[in-house]
């Protein structure tokens, strides 16, 4: 008798890690600060020889971040090598980029604003500038308008003589004040001309 056999050979498995392919760069002002990818690991299944030739990290479909200014999410596609494929029923993968605003900062020479004090008094102030380092991100600090940021000192209840005052800033809530020089201005309180 003659007996056929037909034998195949049985495909091979092979784990592979997740590269995420990015295109472009964010906004001016940004930049690309983490890369998550879900599932970060996947099994490619398929013929052994072509396995075996196949590099152990599969890369994603580009995807584009020209512009961007705040976190991208989404599914993407991958680009799976002819004759091999990717166990199980999802051929893609979930892709988070996150993009944060570079950080810098800015130095500001303020003239403080005076308030509280008596009509009948007069106020001298020693130094009469104040410099303010803020420290936020380029787009915001790039983005201050005249006003943005004052300093201010309260005379309220300061009588003729000399006094030390520590000038307090108002800033937007999203920027941090680094220093403020001097830390104390020196004001001269005298009786107002009449």
């Amino acid at each position: 008798i003659t007996v056929r056999i037909p034998i195949t050979e049985r495909p091979g498995f092979k784990g592979v890690a997740v590269k995420v392919v990015t295109l472009g760069n964010p906004a001016r002002g940004f930049y690309l600060s983490n890369v998550t990818v879900s599932p970060s690991t996947l099994t490619e299944f398929g013929d052994p020889v072509l396995l075996d030739k196949a590099s152990g990290v599969l890369e994603t479909e580009p995807v584009n971040i020209s512009g961007a200014k705040e976190t991208v999410e989404r599914q993407v596609g991958l680009k799976i090598p002819g004759g091999l494929s990717i166990l199980g029923e999802d051929q893609s993968v979930l892709v988070r980029l996150e993009i944060s605003a570079i950080q810098s900062a800015q130095t500001l020479e303020l003239k403080p604003i005076q308030h509280g004090l008596d009509p009948s008094l007069r106020a001298t102030l020693t130094p009469d500038i104040v410099q303010v380092i803020l420290f936020g991100s380029i787009p915001e600090l790039e983005q201050l308008k005249p006003g943005d940021v004052q300093v201010t000192i309260d005379l309220t209840d300061l009588a003729v003589g000399t006094s030390k005052v520590t000038p307090q800033v108002i800033k937007p809530d999203s920027l941090q004040v680094k220093s403020v020089v001097p830390e104390q201005i020196e004001v001269v309180i005298t009786e107002a001309q009449r």
